[in-house]
């Protein structure tokens, strides 16, 4: 059965309503309606004059969050440059935020208003746990590194320096090829941080790590007792492994308070050690006070 109906144009009734500028109204009407709009604008007007005009936003309070101790939070309005008396919906938040990250040590800051006539300044600086040093025409450059990775800050003459250390890379090298550089200045980074994180390296300080190209990553450590200084070659891969087979040097060095001098991880299926030049230690068998010793890697 064909539904016949639905074909039939006269059974369909469809109601199309003028849009509303297009309707017929009379003068009336349209006296209303341009009234009606001229008032907004008139109260909006008002409202935007009121708020940005009225004394009772003007700005007087800055509440300063930092944890920084070594920074008095004068320091850092100072460095914001507060326009105090200026009305608050008018104060430029974001050149308050780049005054502040104009200092180095500026992690991040954020700004908001606190109505109806303070800011609230939120400053989070830097941490810095190790110094890159980037050799330049026969100098050394030194910059701190954060927590994440970051150079931040070239070193005064002030500045601490009591850090470990990563060596390796040129300002020539990183200008010419950032990208591949700056991600092996990361791998020699992350390798740093984990040595410091790992505890069976408790005994010794790390002072520096050194990248050397294909030939990968060598460690300086120093014994925090003996001040006995150890070069450890761990190579281009493999990091955690030969962390853990120097955690097994570590023990045993620890237990019979002989010291190795050079130790080289690099290697296939066995470490390389030397041991140190000196007077407390004792011999071997020969007599010989600085010797090569060969160990089965673990």
């Amino acid at each position: 059965m064909k539904l016949l109906f639905w074909k039939n144009t006269e059974n369909r009734r469809v109601v199309r309503k003028a849009p509303l500028y297009r309707q017929k109204r009379g003068w009336v009407g349209w006296l209303i309606l341009v009234g009606g709009f001229s008032l907004s604008v008139l109260v909006l007007a008002g409202l935007v004059h009121f708020f940005g005009s009225s004394p009772y936003f003007a700005l007087k309070e800055i509440e300063l969050i930092s944890d920084s101790e070594a920074y008095p939070k004068e320091f850092f309005q100072k460095l914001a440059q507060i326009p105090y008396g200026k009305n608050l919906f008018c104060v430029n938040l974001r050149q308050i935020r780049e005054n502040i990250k104009r200092f180095p040590w500026v992690r991040d800051v954020q700004v908001r208003r606190k109505f109806p006539q303070g800011l609230v300044v939120h400053v989070e600086l830097f941490e810095p746990v190790a110094l890159l040093v980037v050799e330049d025409a026969g100098k050394e450059i030194f910059y701190y590194l954060s927590h994440e990775g970051a150079v931040f800050k070239k070193l005064g003459p002030e500045d601490a320096t009591d850090f470990p250390r990563i060596y390796g890379f040129t300002k020539a090298g990183l200008g010419k090829f950032p990208r591949y550089y700056r991600a092996k200045v990361n791998e020699a980074f992350a390798f740093l941080k984990s040595f410091i994180a790992d505890g069976v390296n408790a005994p010794f300080k790390l002072k520096g790590v050194v990248y050397q190209g294909i030939a990968g990553i060598t460690a300086h450590v120093q014994h925090e007792s003996s001040k006995i200084g150890l070069k450890i070659y761990f190579g281009p891969h493999a990091y955690p492994e030969r962390q853990k087979a120097w955690g097994g040097l570590v023990a045993k060095m620890q237990e019979t308070r002989n010291y190795f001098q050079e130790i080289d991880l690099n290697g296939e299926d066995k470490i390389f050690a030397r041991l140190q030049k000196t007077e407390e230690l004792p011999s071997d068998e020969n007599g010989v006070e600085n010797m090569s010793t060969t160990t089965n890697s673990r």
